[in-house]
Order: C-alpha cells, then structure tokens, then sequence
C-alpha cells in the first residue's frame, strides 16, 4: 500500500480565492479539487526552493490509486445490487422465516422486494424489513401433502 508522503515545501501566498466556495473546511477533495490545489502549489511555489519532481508526482499517483479504488467501490456496489434483485425476484411470493436482530420471529409471503439507501427491504404480511435488520431468513417449510 502507498505510504501518503508530506510535501516538504512550503507553500506560500496562496490567494484566498484558490478554493472553490462551495467546498466546506474538513469536506471531501475531489479530483477537481486536488488538481486546482496541486497547480495553485506549482504557481505560488518559493522559487528558490521549488517542490521536487518526485514529491508532485508521489501525489499524483496516490491520487489516482485513491481514484482507481473509489471506481472499484462504485463497481462492487453495483454489483452487489444486481445480485439482491436477482435473489430478491427468487423469494417474491415465497413464505419465509425471518428472525429479527431483538429475536423476535416473523413468518409470511414475501409481498416485494426493494432496493434503498438501506440496502434491501422485504415486505413481509404488509410490513417493511431491512434485510440488515434480519439475523435470519429461510424458506418456510411447505407443509407435505400425503
């Protein structure tokens, strides 16, 4: 894993619009963001003592491996939501058994599946549950006919 490295210049006179307004202090730096700082480092840079080549470009590749990683998150999340809806569409209309993270037990059909910021949620006998809210969940056992 890439060690994150201090650059070592200072930067100095910095104008005071060089950061978009719209970026709050302690919020998330994005690539925009990134660039526009690393070309106000370049430009107000103490040329007596300018960055070295390989602090910018240490930056820059741990940029983009921080880049490369958050399209990998993107991807994986993806994904993950293909795979429950596919699972979810195999237990539409199936009774199941849910046990609940408090231990209570809930049998019924599974009326619809969902997919929110929650992750999914299955309506169970007209209520809503949260599959991270669940310990358990299996088919019900179809009672034998004889």
């Amino acid at each position: 894993m890439a060690e994150i490295t201090e650059v070592t210049s200072p930067v100095t006179n910095v104008p005071p619009n060089s950061v978009p307004a719209n970026t709050a202090p302690g919020g998330a730096l994005g690539k925009d963001e990134f660039l526009q700082l690393l070309m106000e480092q370049m430009k107000n840079q103490d040329p007596l003592d300018p960055m070295k080549s390989t602090d910018t470009i240490a930056q820059l590749a741990q940029f983009s491996s921080l880049e490369q990683m958050k399209n990998l998150n993107a991807t994986f999340e993806g994904f993950r939501k293909e795979d429950a809806l596919v699972q979810s569409m195999l237990l539409k209309g199936n009774t199941v058994q849910a046990t609940l993270v408090g231990g209570e037990s809930v049998e019924g059909e599974v009326e619809s599946v969902v997919w929110g910021s929650d992750g999914m949620t299955l309506t169970i006998n007209g209520t809503s549950y949260p599959m991270s809210g669940l310990t358990s969940l299996s088919l019900a056992e179809a009672p034998s006919s004889i």
